[in-house]
């Protein structure tokens, strides 16, 4: 679990640093606003094929945040779900969401679903794997239009 908590950090310090050259919320960055929706709820991430949606969508991801697709501990890539900016009109805070970094953790398996961290709405999250919440870039107060 260290070694995961150490690697997530450093996941983290690339995305800020990213965000921060590029002055655009991670999805804008990435392209994608879910890169680890493909992940979930498929069994075992770390027997996953390099042609799986999942492993293509994180690759990405990681590339456009300067590094290589990075694996667990316990094998699986860990996942990134882009979501500061995301538009989803049911919940008028959902464009305040915090992007975030998760491990799949020992059992392998991403399993989705809502989570509160520090009182603020996170991501799906599997609770046997680590995961942390990235500090928002450029929420504005308001809405945005969709993409």
């Amino acid at each position: 679990m260290t070694k995961a908590q150490e690697d997530l950090k450093q996941i983290e310090t690339a995305i800020i640093v990213t965000r921060d050259e590029e002055d655009k919320v991670l999805g804008q960055i990435t392209g994608h606003w879910c890169s680890d929706c493909a992940c979930r709820n498929v069994g075992d991430l770390s027997t996953l094929p390099d042609s799986h949606q999942c492993i293509i969508n994180l690759r990405t991801a990681f590339n456009k945040i300067g590094l290589p697709l990075l694996k667990d501990p316990w094998g699986s890539p860990y996942l990134i779900d882009e979501n500061e900016n995301e538009c989803a009109w049911s919940e008028a805070y959902a464009h305040c969401r915090n992007d975030s970094i998760n491990s799949a953790g020992p059992d392998r398996t991403y399993i989705a679903t809502d989570i509160i961290i520090d009182s603020k709405i996170g991501a799906s999250y599997d609770n046997d794997g680590p995961g942390r919440l990235v500090p928002l870039h450029a929420c504005p107060p308001y809405v945005p239009i969709c993409p």
